[in-house]
């Protein structure tokens, strides 16, 4: 299977002006590869337990205080928040940036936005964020452009 090259259309909001950057990408590596799978894993994993959490506190409000389940759905709720604590989303944004700088590294773009961390935070919306790092994760698997 050959390498693809695709362009992807980031679109971004500079001073409230609606803009569109391509960004050529013909080469991710396996570790980003690798690096974007365990930080969508990490979501899923977070999201996972938020549901259980809601589960288990609409559980809890039906219950009436002496019933013998309460007290283990409450030791459960508090081991989900406590594993949700250890979640630090300033390492996760991190990370995707980190993650998006190796890519247009590798790629060879020069663009001076698009390598500056603030354009990413003050002008692309996270959903714009994520899915770039997924199409670049699954770059080779779409049909060519």
């Amino acid at each position: 299977m050959e390498s693809k090259e695709i362009i992807y259309p980031l679109r971004y909001r500079e001073k409230g002006i609606k803009k569109l950057k391509s960004i050529k990408i013909d080469f991710v590596s396996n570790w980003v590869n690798r690096k974007i799978d365990d930080m969508f894993q990490e979501v899923r994993d977070v999201t996972e337990k938020t549901k259980q959490l809601q589960i288990l506190n609409s559980e809890i409000v039906i219950l009436k205080s002496d019933d013998p389940t309460r007290a283990d759905k409450e030791a459960e709720v508090k081991r989900l928040i406590e594993s949700l604590s250890g979640i630090a989303i300033d390492k996760y944004i991190h990370n995707q940036y980190e993650l998006i700088q190796t890519i247009l590294t590798d790629n060879e773009i020069k663009d001076a936005d698009l390598l500056n961390n603030d354009f990413w935070d003050r002008c692309v919306e996270p959903v714009s964020i994520n899915d770039f790092l997924l199409k670049m994760r699954y770059k080779d698997l779409e049909k060519k452009n």
